[in-house]
């Protein structure tokens, strides 16, 4: 690697103007220093003005980004991950239930957040994998070239690390890299934050095109490289709203500069108005007044000898109608710009909105924060499917165990799950007391099958070797809802219920069960949750052991097509 590659990409990135910047942050560094600091409700410049008074910032990108964040978020309840696995329910529900259990565990649900808060307030958020693990890019440390839209069409990608030098030290023995050159380069910080910088760029002639390159003092050299090799970047984007000509997005405090600028000036010069207005100050043309005497050392009612009139200087604010007029359009732009009406942050309408002006605002709002919601939704769709699925399948194929009581808790708790293993258990409980001439019922049959389910509870599941190398996932995240119409779905459980009613046996035969669990699931319903276990009774067996036949006819469905009550939208 030349070291000078990297020292001309860092160049490009630093002072490439942008068109679609504002004048007064043309780089991408430029703008994206400018967005943190008023994230930070900090001035870019100075923070006093002439006089020496420090100037207020004026934050009024904090409630808008609130409402953003709010209306885009996504979590791991979002995500349906729909599995087949032969016919096998139970197989499918298992594997989507241990792979929730690995994604809190990773902490998916925090990087998921971590990605809405980036995708609104800088427009962009970058996540990363590396190996099996999935990372968060905060879009100020990635350097591209600034006029490539997208990173595949950047020449270089570079990623800027901080590292402590302990840490430094510890990862370097981990991951195998250059430790002569570490040391020299942790001796040379002083015990200071060591920058290395992960770069990804065209294949130099021994066939690299990864490079760490730690930064001593302010300049590179080639003492800095303290690995070479060979690694393909993997990076996912997603853009609250894209800007030509440009790898940033555009997010909610870059739109709203510019009002952000306006509101900090009538701030300032109302409260240099009132500075002034503020003071009482007086007027005479009588030479003696002010000289020897102040009107702060006379008593109340004290008669004063003047030759001339003393009167009030008039500083009164006369612009306050003015500042009120202005405030008020800007107060409307920013709305209007964000899509922070009252409403959305659970405020009353002002007086004097009508309904439907209320409740079209709502819905402008809706189908704004809609769109957005879906490029952030693709983006967790694609994290789940391309990293974290095959990660989690890589990690969860050897046979391992895994709690019983584990499966029950939270929020998707599954008791007809545990009943369907320990109905297992008690009919081959049954059949051993059978062989051995015995046949309980009642209370003592209930005795036994509570001692069962106690011991049930303290147990693992065996989870075999590769189970879940068949299941065919598909990821949905749902945005804002999309069900099946109401009327539909009481269509279809009325005709289950008939089944029930006419003739119970039908839920036995594995045929029919394949069909109506079908039904079920085209109309949005968990069969698991409706149709009973398969698992015979004991009246069952005992009737099939004779050979008497258990089933039935089914009567001819007549079932209404499913409508679609679309609320938002899945991808």
């Amino acid at each position: 690697m030349n070291i000078a590659d990297i020292k001309n990409e860092i160049k490009i990135y630093e002072e490439t103007e942008l068109e679609g910047n504002p004048s007064y942050a043309k780089t991408q560094p430029e703008l994206l220093d400018l967005i943190e600091k008023y994230s930070n409700s900090q001035f870019r410049d100075a923070e006093y003005d002439a006089q020496g008074y420090k100037k207020l910032f004026y934050n009024i990108s904090d409630n808008p980004r609130d409402i953003g964040k709010k209306e885009t978020d996504l979590d791991l309840g979002d995500i349906h991950i729909e599995t087949e696995s032969g016919h096998n329910y139970y197989i499918g529900w298992l594997y989507e239930k241990e792979l929730r259990f690995w994604m809190k565990e990773n902490d998916i649900s925090v990087k998921l957040n971590q990605l809405r808060n980036h995708f609104i307030d800088y427009g962009t958020c970058i996540a990363k994998k590396v190996k099996d693990k999935v990372y968060i890019v905060h879009p100020k440390n990635l350097i591209s070239d600034p006029e490539a839209e997208n990173l595949e069409d950047s020449e270089f990608i570079i990623e800027v690390h901080q590292y402590a030098p302990k840490t430094l030290i510890e990862m370097g023995r981990k991951k195998g890299w250059y430790m002569n050159k570490i040391i020299d380069i942790v001796e040379k910080s002083k015990g200071g934050k060591i920058k290395v910088y992960e770069r990804y760029a065209e294949e130099d002639e021994n066939g690299n095109n990864f490079f760490l390159i730690a930064k001593i003092g302010e300049e590179f050299s080639e003492d800095g490289i303290i690995y070479e090799g060979r690694r393909e970047p993997q990076y996912k984007v997603a853009k609250m709203e894209e800007v030509f000509g440009r790898f940033l997005g555009r997010g909610v405090i870059e739109k709203l500069l510019e009002p952000q600028i306006a509101k900090n000036d009538i701030n300032y010069y109302l409260q240099k108005g009132l500075r002034i207005s503020s003071l009482h100050l007086f007027q005479s043309k009588d030479p003696n007044i002010g000289k020897n005497t102040s009107l702060l050392e006379e008593e109340d009612g004290a008669i004063l000898h003047v030759l001339d009139d003393i009167n009030v200087v008039p500083l009164e604010e006369r612009n306050l109608p003015a500042y009120s007029y202005l405030d008020q359009l800007w107060e409307k732009n920013i709305e209007e710009r964000s899509f922070s009406y009252e409403a959305m942050g659970g405020q009353r309408p002002p007086a004097g909105l009508t309904l439907g002006s209320h409740q079209l605002s709502i819905m402008k709002a809706g189908g704004y924060f809609e769109d957005k919601k879906d490029s952030l939704a693709i983006l967790f769709r694609d994290i789940i499917t391309d990293w974290v699925i095959p990660g989690f399948k890589k990690k969860k194929k050897k046979l391992h165990k895994l709690p019983i009581s584990k499966l029950l808790g939270g929020k998707e708790d599954s008791s007809r799950f545990f009943n369907a293993l320990l109905a297992e258990r008690m009919r081959k409980k049954r059949l051993e007391m059978m062989k051995k001439g015995k046949y309980l019922m009642g209370a003592d049959w209930e005795i036994i099958r509570g001692i069962q389910a106690k011991i049930l509870k303290e147990e693992d599941i065996i989870v075999p070797d590769e189970i879940y190398e068949n299941i065919n996932e598909k990821v949905t995240v749902v945005i804002t809802g999309e069900q099946i119409g109401g009327q539909a779905e009481i269509t279809v459980l009325n005709l289950i219920l008939n089944m029930a009613n006419n003739n119970p046996a039908v839920f036995n035969n594995p045929t029919t069960r394949r069909i109506i669990s079908k039904i079920l699931d085209r109309y949005g319903i968990n069969p698991v949750e409706i149709l009973p276990e398969e698992t015979p009774e004991m009246e069952e067996s005992l009737a099939m052991a004779r050979g008497i036949e258990m089933g039935g006819s089914l009567p001819a469905p007549n079932i209404t097509a499913p409508t679609m009550v679309r609320a938002g939208a899945r991808v």
